[in-house]
């Protein structure tokens, strides 16, 4: 189950249970990861909350996804690669959505002192040295897929790690971005380093959670333009404060439902 949030993730297929009676609403829902089926259903304490209330439900069902993903690979003979110390992914540029960027905020704002001081520190290291250089020309982007690219060289060419790296491993592993949490590879870690002359073997997934929970910021308020770079999301985020809108939770939930059982 979730906590911090007014919604509740129930996972029925591991043995979760729930009152109905407890809460203002709930929807359950199955979904089919490559061939597993997972019965869930999502309750709601509240009338109204935020989007970024959506992204700890999104993380949970993100995990369960990779999970699923990660044993139909083991039938096939093949092992994810990724573990902890391997921190190649962290030096590339990684996208989050608003309601993320948001959910993030608010996580590293509530971490230990020590812990928080120093994701900070990071970004604004990383702050300065983008705003010192300015963000890249995009005219020539004919296609989302030819922007990410653009931005992926533009973002190469800083030596950023992730504001969250300490000695190799993430400070904020729990809270990650589902963009982390769907990079996954079978192949030799190497592969994965910006300056490998070889692409990796990366995984991938029958659902992207991710793309899920922002196309349902588009259809709630029609706009999926705001992607924002991880190592930026603190200023980001002083920076639109007043672009956190309330949402009715029933509506959040049963759109968020449908766009993850249509992908």
């Amino acid at each position: 189950m979730t906590k911090d949030s007014p919604f509740i993730l129930f996972n029925l297929s591991a043995g979760d249970t729930y009152d109905s009676s407890e809460h203002l609403g709930c929807v359950e829902f199955s979904l089919d990861i490559s061939g597993t089926k997972l019965d869930l259903a999502v309750a709601w304490t509240a009338k109204a909350g935020r989007l970024s209330d959506l992204v700890p439900v999104a993380r949970i069902l993100c995990d369960s996804v990779v999970e699923s993903t990660c044993q139909h690979l083991a039938k096939e003979g093949k092992q994810v690669s990724c573990a902890k110390g391997c921190s190649h992914c962290c030096h590339y540029l990684i996208g989050v959505t608003a309601a993320e960027a948001f959910c993030i905020y608010r996580e590293i704002l509530a971490m230990p002192d020590a812990r928080q001081v120093a994701i900070i520190s990071e970004s604004i290291n990383a702050a300065q040295m983008i705003a010192a250089k300015g963000l890249p020309d995009m005219k020539a982007a004919e296609s989302d897929d030819d922007a990410q690219s653009v931005l992926s060289r533009w973002y190469g060419e800083f030596d950023i790690s992730c504001p969250a790296l300490k000695d190799g491993v993430c400070s904020m592993y729990q809270q990650r971005p589902l963009a982390c949490r769907q990079c996954l590879a079978t192949s030799d870690p190497d592969l994965c380093r910006k300056d490998s002359a070889q692409p990796p073997e990366p995984v991938e997934l029958p659902l992207s959670v991710a793309k899920a929970l922002m196309k349902t910021a588009d259809h709630i308020q029609q706009d999926t333009s705001q992607i924002v770079p991880l190592a930026l999301v603190l200023p980001w985020c002083d920076a639109n404060a007043d672009q956190e809108d309330l949402f009715d939770l029933k509506l959040l939930a049963e759109t968020f439902i449908k766009i993850l059982q249509e992908d």
